[in-house]
């Protein structure tokens, strides 16, 4: 049989922090988009319009493929017959999703990085440098 370390919860947390900070990200840039797109009237209203989608329909699709690929691996450490208890074969198959997803979230950051959208980026306002926005920052606390 073979033996699986466990799960300390220490391991949790940079993926727990990565992922929130992709989310702040992700509604830092939806938000500045949507600024230039959209009048300011109806700004919040397509600002939680967008963020129902996101939340919504977004998550409802990646929990469905989650749970059914984490059934799929299940059933398959299963069927090899290398463990006997329910416990282990559920933490094979979350290690082996956990995998695989990393794998699939470093291939689209890739591929968003690596795209040029013209047209976004000719329509859209810079963001400013670092350097500029900590000289507004100092001069908005002074």
């Amino acid at each position: 049989m073979l033996y699986v370390l466990p799960l300390n919860i220490e391991r949790l947390y940079l993926p727990t922090v990565l992922r929130t900070f992709g989310y702040a990200i992700f509604f830092a840039t939806m938000t500045l988009y949507l600024k230039d797109l959209i009048e300011f009237p109806v700004f919040f209203h397509a600002l939680t319009a967008s963020g129902f989608i996101r939340n919504g329909v977004a998550e409802s699709l990646c929990s469905g493929y989650y749970s059914h690929g984490l059934r799929t691996q299940i059933a398959d450490t299963l069927n090899r017959g290398i463990h006997s208890d329910f416990q282990s074969v559920l933490l094979v198959a979350v290690k082996e999703m956990y995998g695989s997803l990393c794998l699939i979230g470093t291939f689209v950051l890739l591929l968003m990085l690596l795209y040029d959208v013209q047209p976004v980026r000719s329509t859209m306002s810079k963001m400013p440098k670092l350097s500029k926005l900590g000289k507004i920052v100092k001069k908005g606390m002074v």
